[in-house]
């Protein structure tokens, strides 16, 4: 870090200049590694030169970052904090750049979005190939992630724009109301009885082992749908599809999810059906209101407000 001074711009003194971008990288270069001569090689430095800066750090902040063994060094608790927030800061400050190199020029720059499987993702990838188009100088980063890692993610700034579905708290935020519901169901085996239902009870489901959201705005709608009584038995609980699809195969249990994030694994061993009563959710596109939003991201919000009717 720098302060300006009477000769110029010159390197900082004091508390905090351990805190540098560089110290950040090589920090997570030997987290990665699990290995101090192995992460010096990388980063093209001599071992004693990196331990002094990894032990400055944990000087600087009061902690032990690192457990050093023989062989291998792991991560302490406050290492592991510093991995995730170090690997925020450096994605923020390359999106930053990004943006800052496209000030002035015609209409590019790099797009972040968030966004979970669902129904209004397809339509969100429809816009993104219609907009693309149209300004081929525009490049999109696609993130997905279950609903609390995506807003953690738009709230630190690293996500632009974030594909969110209810229930949720949507007042810190700008958002555009989407067209596309999604409807909850179970996804099954085939040979399950529950395959040979045109929709789902919750009289179908007791005793049937479950696999469910980890959220726990999730676990309180279905524990609603479900008329206040306690969910049956959860054999296992899920961030994202793919691996709930596999134990459903594996005979572990019915998925409960939405349709749009199931249906493309409902084919071969596993189907889909909905719930009865029907339960939906709305889908919005959020941003942060008071965050600054570079020119392409603006101009791809008004694209997709003009083609949502919004």
């Amino acid at each position: 870090f720098y302060r300006r001074g009477r000769r110029g711009i010159e390197e900082g003194r004091g508390r905090g200049d351990w805190m540098e971008i560089r110290v950040l990288r090589y920090c997570l270069t030997a987290a990665q590694e699990e290995n101090i001569t192995r992460a010096a090689e990388m980063l093209h430095l001599t071992q004693p030169t990196l331990s002094r800066q990894l032990s400055g750090l944990e000087e600087e902040l009061g902690q032990v970052l690192f457990l050093r063994g023989k062989r291998k060094i792991t991560l302490t608790e406050a290492g592991r904090l510093l991995q995730r927030r170090a690997g925020e800061i450096l994605e923020l400050c390359e999106k930053t750049e990004r943006e800052i190199r496209a000030v002035g020029d015609e209409v590019r720059g790099t797009i972040t979005i968030g966004s979970g499987e669902s129904m209004a993702a397809r339509q969100l990838i429809r816009w993104i190939r219609a907009f693309s188009e149209k300004y081929p100088g525009v490049t999109f980063e696609m993130h997905t992630g279950n609903a609390d890692r995506i807003r953690e993610r738009l709230d630190h700034g690293l996500l632009d724009l974030a594909l969110l579905l209810s229930p949720g708290d949507l007042k810190s935020y700008g958002f555009l109301p989407l067209k596309e519901r999604e409807y909850w169901g179970v996804l099954t085996p085939k040979d399950s009885p529950l395959a040979q239902k045109t929709a789902v009870t919750p009289q179908d489901l007791k005793g049937v082992p479950l696999i469910t959201a980890s959220r726990p705005a999730m676990r309180k709608q279905m524990e609603a749908w479900f008329g206040g009584e306690p969910i049956p038995p959860v054999a296992a609980r899920h961030d994202l599809i793919a691996n709930a699809a596999l134990m459903a195969r594996e005979g572990m249990g019915t998925v409960l999810t939405i349709e749009g994030a199931a249906e493309p694994y409902a084919n071969g061993a596993l189907c889909f059906r909905r719930l009865s009563p029907e339960l939906t959710g709305s889908s919005f596109l959020v941003w942060k209101p008071h965050q600054p939003m570079g020119e392409a991201c603006a101009c791809f919000l008004q694209f997709v407000k003009n083609a949502a009717g919004g």
